[in-house]
C-alpha cells in the first residue's frame, strides 16, 4: 500500500507541473512568441511534442486502475495522473473518461484536469465540448489559456458573432495580444465596421508590434494610412522603445515636418538620441548642435566624448557651465570628465573636479565621493579611501550600498596591512585590531558585492578584486 501511495505522489507531482508549466508557457509564448494561427487550438503544436518525464507503461497503468477500481486512498489523484498520461500517449478516448471524472471528484485540481480536456477536445475537433469545458475554467492562472481556447473553438465552429464578442473581452483584458488583435480586426472588416478595424489597426501599427506592417497594409486598404502628428510620435517612441533606432528616426522625421515650433526642439532631441544609438556619434553631435537646452548640449557632449574628441567635449562643457551653471546635467558632464582623467592616472586633476561636483551638486554627491574614494584607493591612500567609503555607507538605500560596504572593509584591512609589528595604537585607531576579521558580522544580500561579502565570510575569495566602470549611458 505504501509503495502505491508514494508512487501516486510522485507520479502527481510531475504531472501536476507538467500542467502548470503548460499554463505558464501559454502565456509566454502569447507575450514572446509568435502566436497560434487564429482556430489552431492555443499550445496543442507544442503540448504534443512534450514527453511526459513518467511515460504510461503497463506497471504504472495497472498500478493507477487498482487504485480507482478498489476505491482505493488517493484515487482522485490517480484519475488526473491516468488521463494526463492517456493524453500524452495519444489515447484520447479514454484520457476524456479519466478526465472528465477527474473534473468531477477532485476539487483541488478540477481547472487544470478542465485544461487538459481542453487539450484534448481541440485536438479531436470535439470544438463545442472544449468550448464548454473551457468556460467553466476559474482559475485565474488558467484564465488566458480559457479565452484563448474559447476563442479557438468558436472560430472552428463557425460563430463569428460569438467569436467577435469573446476577442473583444479578451483584447480588452490582454491589450498586447497583437494576433488577436489582429483576428478581431479582421473579423469586423468583414462584418462591415470600418471605424472599429481601423482603430484596432492601428493599434497595432502605432505600438510598433511584430504585426506594424500587415496593420499598415490593411490601413491602406482600408484608405487611413494618413496619420496625424501626434500618431507619428506615439509610433516613433514605441519603435525606439523597441530598438528599432532607424525606423524610429524616419518616423521622428516625418513628424518633423508637420511639428510646429513647440515641438520641434524635443522631437530633434530625439533624432538625435536616435542617430547617438546607432553609433552615428558625429551625426549625433551635429543634431544636438541644432538645439541649446540642457539635455541637448549634455547629449551633444556624450557624443563627441564617444568619438574620443577631447577638445569638441572640452568646448561644450565650458558653453554649458558658462549658460547653465547650476544644471544637474552639468554635474553629469564633470562626472564623466573626472572619471576619465582618473583612468588616464591624472589623478590631481580628477580630484579637483570630484570635489566640485561634491560642493556644488547635493544630489549627485554619491556618485563624487564613489569617484573621490576609489580614487584613493588605487592610489594607495587608504585612510582617505575608508574615510570616502565610510560616508557612502550611509546611502543604506543606495542600489551600490554592498558595494561600497565591500570597498570600506577591503580599505580597512589595507590600513591594517601596513600596520608594523609593533606600531602603537595611538598612531593608527585600527592597528590595534590586526587579527580581527573585519568582514563578519556584515550584512549581506544576493548582489554582486552581497555575495562577495559571503565569500569573505568564508575565506574563499581571490584576493584580485576591482570594481567594473561605470557603464555610460546608450
Amino acid at each position: 500500500m505504501s509503495r502505491y501511495i508514494t508512487l501516486l505522489s510522485i507520479m502527481f507531482l510531475v504531472c501536476f507541473c507538467l500542467s502548470v508549466r503548460t499554463g505558464h508557457a501559454s502565456e509566454l509564448r502569447s507575450a514572446e512568441a509568435p502566436q497560434s494561427i487564429p482556430g489552431q487550438p492555443p499550445g496543442q503544436s507544442a503540448d504534443a511534442s512534450v514527453a511526459v518525464n513518467t511515460p504510461l507503461n503497463k506497471e504504472s497503468e495497472k498500478i493507477l486502475l487498482d487504485t480507482i477500481q478498489n476505491g482505493l486512498p488517493g484515487s482522485d489523484r490517480a484519475m488526473f495522473i491516468l488521463g494526463r498520461l492517456y493524453k500524452e500517449a495519444g489515447d484520447f478516448g479514454r484520457a476524456e473518461q479519466y478526465l472528465t471524472r477527474s473534473a468531477e471528484t477532485y476539487p483541488l485540481m478540477k481547472d487544470y484536469a478542465l485544461k487538459l480536456l481542453v487539450e484534448v477536445y481541440l485536438a479531436s475537433g470535439k470544438n463545442e465540448e472544449a468550448l464548454q469545458a473551457a468556460r467553466r475554467i476559474e482559475n485565474d492562472l488558467l484564465l488566458k489559456y480559457a479565452a484563448q481556447s474559447e476563442i479557438s473553438a468558436l472560430l472552428s465552429l463557425g460563430r463569428e458573432d460569438e467569436a467577435v464578442n469573446a476577442l473583444s473581452r479578451y483584447v480588452e483584458r490582454y491589450p498586447k495580444d497583437w494576433e488577436r488583435k489582429m483576428s478581431l480586426a479582421r473579423l469586423l472588416k468583414k462584418k462591415g465596421d470600418k471605424e472599429q478595424t481601423v482603430i484596432l489597426m492601428k493599434s497595432i501599427y502605432l505600438n510598433a508590434a511584430p504585426l506594424s506592417q500587415e496593420a499598415l497594409n490593411e490601413l491602406k486598404l482600408l484608405k487611413a494610412d494618413r496619420f496625424t502628428k501626434e500618431e507619428l510620435l506615439k509610433r516613433a517612441d514605441n519603435l525606439f522603445k523597441n530598438g528599432n533606432y532607424p525606423r524610429a528616426e524616419s518616423t521622428f522625421r516625418e513628424a518633423l515636418g508637420a511639428a510646429d515650433d513647440v515641438d520641434r526642439e524635443a522631437i530633434i532631441l530625439s533624432i538625435g538620441r536616435c542617430q547617438f544609438s546607432q553609433k552615428y556619434y558625429g551625426e549625433a553631435a551635429k543634431t544636438f548642435a541644432r538645439i541649446r537646452t540642457p539635455e541637448a548640449m549634455y547629449w551633444q557632449a556624450q557624443a563627441l566624448y564617444r568619438r574620443s574628441d577631447e577638445a569638441g567635449f572640452e568646448v561644450i562643457k565650458k558653453e554649458f557651465e558658462s549658460i547653465y551653471p547650476d544644471n544637474n546635467y552639468l554635474a553629469l558632464l564633470l562626472l564623466m570628465d573626472a572619471d576619465e582623467l582618473r583612468r588616464n592616472e591624472r589623478f590631481g586633476e580628477a580630484e579637483r573636479i570630484y570635489r566640485s561636483v561634491l560642493e556644488r551638486f547635493p544630489e549627485k554627491a554619491e556618485d563624487a565621493l564613489w569617484g573621490m574614494g576609489w580614487l584613493n584607493y588605487i592610489t594607495g591612500d587608504y585612510k582617505n579611501a575608508y574615510e570616502f567609503f565610510s560616508r557612502l555607507t550611509s546611502y543604506v538605500n543606495s542600489r551600490d550600498f554592498y558595494k561600497y560596504l565591500f570597498w570600506m572593509v577591503r580599505s580597512q584591512e589595507k590600513i591594517v596591512s601596513a600596520c608594523g609589528p609593533s606600531a602603537p595604537a595611538g598612531d593608527n585607531d585600527l592597528c590595534g585590531l590586526k587579527d580581527y576579521d573585519f568582514f563578519q558580522g556584515l550584512f549581506t544580500d544576493e548582489s554582486y558585492y552581497g555575495y562577495l561579502i559571503k565569500l569573505r565570510q568564508t575565506g574563499k575569495l581571490p584576493e584580485k578584486i576591482a570594481p567594473a566602470d561605470p557603464e555610460q549611458p546608450d
